[in-house]
């Protein structure tokens, strides 16, 4: 048989069966055809004696009509096949074929296997990151599946004593109007600080991931290690203060009484660092710290004060009239009578008005005065309906002041067309003001009030599309890719990147094709 011709070659030829094991051992070859009739040692012998930890071939037995019953024997052994003699050669053939075939199937689903391991192994930190994610925005996961898949994952994790706390970098907005490159940098700084300060902590240091441009660090402490916690995380703050140009309000959510319940530790952690609104930047608050505003918001109709919020949005004045009268008709609703309850009440939702004024870009100053003047101006009003009115004509002027009642789609949209069409040069808000006829910060200001995203993350938005569109349609190389779409550092591009689409570019990739 020309063995050749069929993608086999003939590793060795053994007389006996003592020879056969030793040339197994020696030559490990893939499959092997045995006599079961062999001088010094039988086949039967041979397949026994086969280790198990060892390389073991794939074999096909020959056997004379009279060692039918061996045959069956070693057919339970594992063997592929058998032969009876006599046999043609190309019953020989059909039998090694058929062995190889097997063997060349085994290797591509190891290949495949050893692929998925390999996929997953360099995915492991952003699956983790996308499980502690979704245990602090869901209330149904039970705590046993949250344990197993934790432990899939490759964090042992305890099923007490463990909570959320949240590192937010307090000058954000300001570094990224400034420099988005500067502002990659310090939130990579921000990382390694953490990483490099809870190294020698209790807490789980490899579950830290980037949410919403806020650290998340899961701890998993006993009451007596909390202390040496937030000493570290205290040190944290000071360094961050010291050697970088910014500055993290820290908070530490309660301890959760299982994994299922991390969603109420994050939820604490997310209202004590939004403290740091009223409290001030540059500081650790705890849960424990938390100032309790039920006495308020418990007479409040949340559904009268969203439909307020949704008009200033929507810059809608002609429902904004009927919504504020819904407003106060609650105000004079059974059990609420002093004037004290009223202006803790409007004091309420003027605060979050300012939020929405705030988050859009609005001139605040201009509407309630310098450090918000217009609460002391509130205090002073006499009767219910002065009030009513003074509310009015504050929310009216915001609404003048938002960009769609103003039509100022038409610059923004300008400014995007332009940056469309030269996305690979090295623009700024200058640049791009000047080709749109404007100053950079009147530009700047209509990004966050019509878009609510300021002009660097709308650059990096524009080129990450663009670069998507690359790597979709084009076999190019990653940094060929960043360079075409106007990032000169690969590096840079992909954390851009990953930022933009929870993905790096590979990854990405991948998944397009």
């Amino acid at each position: 048989i020309p063995w050749g011709d069929y993608g086999i070659i003939v590793a060795g030829l053994a007389t006996n069966g003592r020879e056969a094991l030793q040339m197994i051992a020696d030559l490990k070859p893939d499959m092997m055809l045995l006599d079961i009739r062999m001088p010094v040692m039988n086949g039967l012998e041979v397949l026994e004696q086969l280790p198990e930890e060892n390389h073991i071939p794939k074999v096909a037995i020959l056997s004379g009509y009279d060692d039918f019953r061996y045959c069956q024997q070693a057919l339970r052994s594992g063997v592929s096949d058998y032969l009876l003699k006599p046999c043609r050669p190309q019953d020989i053939l059909a039998v090694i074929q058929k062995m190889r075939e097997q063997i060349l199937a085994e290797e591509i689903e190891v290949n495949q296997w050893e692929y998925l391991q390999e996929q997953f192994r360099e995915n492991l930190d952003l699956l983790r990151e996308k499980l502690l994610i979704y245990l602090i925005q869901h209330e149904t996961i039970d705590n046993q599946t949250a344990l197993v898949r934790w432990r899939l994952y490759e964090v042992e994790v305890a099923e007490e004593d463990i909570g959320v706390a949240i590192v937010r970098i307090d000058n954000l907005k300001m570094l990224a109007r400034t420099s988005g490159k500067e502002l990659e940098l310090v939130k990579l700084a921000v990382h390694n600080l953490i990483l490099e300060s809870l190294e020698t902590t209790p807490a789980l240091k490899n579950m830290i991931c980037d949410y919403n441009d806020d650290w998340l660090i899961l701890w998993n402490l006993t009451a007596e290690d909390i202390e040496k916690f937030v000493l570290r995380i205290e040190r944290l703050r000071q360094r961050v203060a010291s050697g970088l140009k910014a500055t993290v309000t820290i908070g530490l959510g309660e301890p959760a009484r299982d994994l299922s319940y991390l969603y109420s530790s994050f939820n604490s952690a997310f209202s004590a660092v939004e403290q740091g609104f009223w409290e001030g930047p540059d500081r650790i608050i705890r849960y424990t710290q938390i100032v309790d505003d039920s006495f308020i918001r418990s007479n409040i109709s949340i559904q009268e004060e969203s439909a307020i919020i949704q008009c200033i949005r929507t810059s809608d004045d002609q429902r904004m009239e009927p919504a504020l009268d819904d407003f106060f008709t609650q105000l004079t609703r059974p059990g609420i009578n002093s004037k004290d309850d009223v202006q803790r009440m409007v004091t309420a939702l003027i605060c979050s008005v300012y939020h929405v004024c705030v988050e859009r870009g609005l001139n605040t100053e201009s509407v309630f005065g310098p450090n918000l003047a217009f609460l002391d101006e509130l205090s002073r009003i006499a009767t219910l309906d002065e009030l009513k009115q003074k509310i009015k004509a504050c929310l009216n002027m915001i609404i003048e002041q938002n960009p769609s009642h103003k039509n100022q789609w038409k610059v923004v949209n300008n400014a995007l067309q332009y940056i469309e069409e030269n996305f690979a040069e090295d623009l700024s808000l200058e640049s791009v003001a000047q080709k749109v006829f404007v100053s950079s910060g009147y530009l700047s200001t209509l990004f966050k009030q019509v878009l609510q995203k300021n002009f660097v993350d709308c650059f990096h938005e524009i080129r990450i599309q663009k670069a998507k569109e690359r790597l979709h349609d084009s076999h190019a190389k990653i940094y060929e890719i960043a360079i075409e779409v106007g990032y000169k550092d690969e590096k840079y591009f992909s954390q851009i990147f990953k930022r933009i689409t929870g993905m790096t570019p590979n990854q990405y990739r991948d998944t397009v094709r």
